[in-house]
């Protein structure tokens, strides 16, 4: 018996030493952006406001960004392919690289708006070996991609559109979605297939081209 409460001891002892267990929230900071605004006639006009961003650094890498804002830091690399849902703001800070080493996931559902900051120097890398740089998977269609700002680069390496809609083998390739650029830079190559666009289809339908608004 006097074992037994010799070892009941002891463990409450160490119960009690033993530090608390915390939960870490994704770290949130307030960030500047650039956005646009409309001022009517299709004319848009530069406009400096603040979010309360997840931020996206060598520390905390995240390759599901869904429903919110989300701030890049540094030189981030993301290995997985990036899967895009519902409405996602990303803001490329300024001096900051995102390399999307397998490319953006945007299905049609959902919209990216890729915003810089006043000096417009941070970068968004995506490339692709298989899929569309930003876009659909095989087959599927493109959702909505906005660009306000910074630099974004998309290089698909087969059949896929650099930007746009998934390629298919025999059936039908996914549409182009949307495209709207309000300022900052875009370039986008594909090896084989449309730079901006429609999927392409070995032996069956391409995809249809969507659309691509560039405001200046």
């Amino acid at each position: 018996m006097k074992k037994l409460l010799s070892i009941i001891t002891a463990m409450a002892m160490i119960f009690c030493f033993m530090p608390p267990v915390r939960s870490f929230a994704a770290d949130k900071r307030t960030v500047e952006y650039t956005d646009y605004v409309s001022v009517g006639n299709n004319k848009f006009i530069p406009q400096t406001k603040t979010a309360e961003c997840t931020v996206i650094d060598s520390a905390n890498i995240i390759s599901s960004l869904t429903n919110g804002q989300y701030a890049v830091k540094g030189d981030v690399t993301i290995r997985d392919r990036i899967k895009i849902s519902g409405d996602v703001q990303l803001i490329l800070t300024d001096g900051c690289t995102l390399n999307a080493q397998k490319g953006i996931n945007l299905p049609e559902s959902s919209t990216l708006s890729i915003c810089g900051q006043s000096g417009g120097t941070g970068k968004l890398n995506a490339e692709s070996p298989s899929d569309t740089a930003i876009g659909g998977n095989f087959e599927e269609s493109c959702g909505t991609l906005n660009v306000y700002g910074g630099t974004v680069n998309a290089n698909s390496a087969k059949n896929d559109a650099a930007i746009g809609g998934g390629d298919s083998a025999i059936g039908t390739g996914g549409n182009g979605g949307t495209v709207n650029v309000y300022g900052g830079t875009v370039n986008a190559v594909s090896d084989s297939g449309t730079a901006i666009g429609g999927g392409s289809s070995t032996s069956g339908t391409a995809g249809n081209g969507g659309t691509v608004n560039v405001y200046g």
